[in-house]
């Protein structure tokens, strides 16, 4: 009777203890999206959060349809970076929230190495962008100085 009891408890099977742990984390998150969806903050601002809290909600649905713990790991680790990145603007919102959609769609259609190569190319474009906008900088800084001379 112990024996049936130890099988059917959460920490003696680690996959039930994951599954809960995914489905806390997915009832979690998905309270976090109702909230942010609520706030009287700027429009893109309230659609960019909730469109982030839906690309890790779609981590975690995936998880309990069966994507394995390295995959889920994989995944949060790529997403992780994007989380906050969210400007007032509405060109740049609508670009974080068409991102989190993409990445979004495609984990809920099992395709995490696209996904994450999607992550990838974004986060790379990104470091491109900030990196011409250094130089830039930079030249003009270099303009002015030579001028006043």
């Amino acid at each position: 009777m112990t024996a049936s009891r130890a099988s059917t408890h959460p920490q003696d099977d680690p996959g039930d203890a994951n599954a809960a742990a995914h489905r806390l984390a997915l009832e979690r998150t998905r309270a976090a999206q109702a909230e942010a969806e609520a706030q009287p903050e700027s429009t893109w601002l309230r659609i960019s959060r909730s469109a982030q809290l839906g690309m890790i909600a779609a981590v975690y649905e995936a998880a309990l349809a069966g994507l394995g713990d390295d995959a889920v790991r994989r995944c949060m680790d790529h997403i992780r970076p994007l989380l906050g990145q969210t400007c007032g603007s509405d060109f740049a919102g609508k670009g974080a929230v068409r991102d989190a959609l993409a990445i979004e769609r495609l984990l809920r259609n099992s395709r995490v190495e696209d996904a994450a190569a999607y992550i990838e190319n974004c986060s790379r474009l990104r470091w491109w962008v900030a990196l011409l906008g250094y130089v830039l900088l930079c030249a003009i800084t270099l303009a002015f100085w030579l001028l006043r001379r």
